[in-house]
């Protein structure tokens, strides 16, 4: 009984691992993707603003 127990207690715990790995990586996935994102419209809108200057 004891050992059953253990087995269950073990692959709960590596699902509940499994399942945390994946959602903790897409979030940093999206994260990463909307700073980028973010990052990239500023430069632009930077880059525009001097190319109107320089006009």
């Amino acid at each position: 009984m004891r050992k059953n127990s253990f087995k269950l207690g073990l692959l709960f715990f590596v699902f509940v691992l499994g399942i945390e790995t994946v959602l903790f990586a897409s979030l940093y996935v999206t994260l990463v993707n909307a700073r980028i994102n973010e990052e990239f419209e500023q430069l632009l809108a930077r880059g525009n603003n001097h190319r109107d200057v320089l006009e």
